[in-house]
């Protein structure tokens, strides 16, 4: 059916969908020229209307909408030549026929270019950081640098600083298996890489806390003492918290130290009044210490066994 202004043809497709056909020439040409984008050259006006004088057929407010589209596609593989291949003249390229087609576009296209193909070597450069591959990831942020210079960042300090968080995230991992060992290792080397770090907040009290008495009840107390001495820091006055670095101090021969840690805690437990075994266990290491009795005997084998899921 027909329109009632006569410009469209409707017709009913078998998917029950309705479809409209231009019928005017004023329409038809408005479409035609929108697609194309351009007008009839010379050779083609010389093929299809061989008596008719050479004339525009298009006006530029039909090339709008084309101009726009082309453009902006234009933008797109330029990005993704910068991006995914660093092939930077070639997006240049791509990026310069995008300006002629869309003047309101203000940006430089070999320093667009250059920016974009920047940005996966900074991501590349954080992901061997993390890595542990230092040195690989300061080339990759330096070739960025080189690309971008407005980028704010220091390619030796950004590939430690990645790397020192990358470590603290595997010791936090390994530390959740029970691997004190690989823990300790893992914190020893964000120390090597970043001497200033203050590795004290870089994990949570009680994240230092699980590391200290998961090391003292497995033979390692002198090895996290370190690690109880910086959750008391966080955390002062956690009988819990001062209760595992009395542990650690009592098995590296701090007795006075332990004796004052399991006095806290125990003080603390009894104003709750609802861990009597914990309180009559503490009490007792603190009658024994007392008793001059050596920390190898109070904490033998077994007793550090049954500790460790405490």
């Amino acid at each position: 059916m027909f329109s009632s202004d006569g410009r469209w043809l409707i017709v009913g497709g078998a998917d029950g969908m309705a479809r409209f056909w231009a019928l005017l020439p004023e329409s038809l040409i408005e479409l035609a020229c929108r697609t194309a984008g351009r007008n009839f050259t010379p050779e083609e006006w010389q093929q299809y209307f061989p008596t008719d004088k050479h004339s525009p057929t298009c006006s530029d407010a039909d090339f709008s909408t084309y101009r726009v589209v082309v453009s902006q596609h234009l933008l797109d593989i330029g990005t993704q030549l910068a991006y995914a291949s660093h092939k930077v003249d070639e997006a240049t390229a791509k990026y310069k026929e995008a300006k002629k087609l869309n003047p309101e576009l203000t940006f430089d296209p070999e320093t667009e270019a250059k920016r974009v193909a920047a940005q996966p070597l900074i991501e590349e450069g954080r992901s061997l950081a993390q890595a542990g591959k230092v040195d690989e990831a300061i080339d990759k942020f330096k070739a960025a640098l080189r690309l971008n210079p407005t980028l704010e960042i220091d390619p030796i300090t950004e590939a430690k600083q990645v790397a020192v968080m990358g470590l603290i995230g595997r010791g936090q991992n390994l530390l959740q298996s029970g691997d004190v060992t690989g823990t300790l290792a893992a914190l020893s080397q964000t120390q090597t890489l970043s001497p200033t770090l203050m590795l004290t907040t870089a994990l949570t009290a009680n994240e230092w806390n699980n590391l200290c008495w998961a090391g003292s009840t497995r033979g390692l107390a002198a090895q996290v003492l370190s690690a109880c001495e910086k959750a008391v820091v966080l955390t002062p006055k956690d009988g819990g918290i001062r209760d595992s670095r009395g542990l650690a101090r009592a098995l590296t021969g701090n007795i006075q130290g332990a004796k004052e840690d399991f006095e806290f805690a125990v003080e603390l437990a009894k104003q709750t009044n609802d861990r009597k075994e914990f309180i009559q266990q503490r009490q007792a290491w603190i009658d024994a210490l007392n008793a001059g009795k050596k920390p190898t005997d109070i904490f033998d084998a077994k007793t550090l066994k049954e500790l460790k899921n405490q």
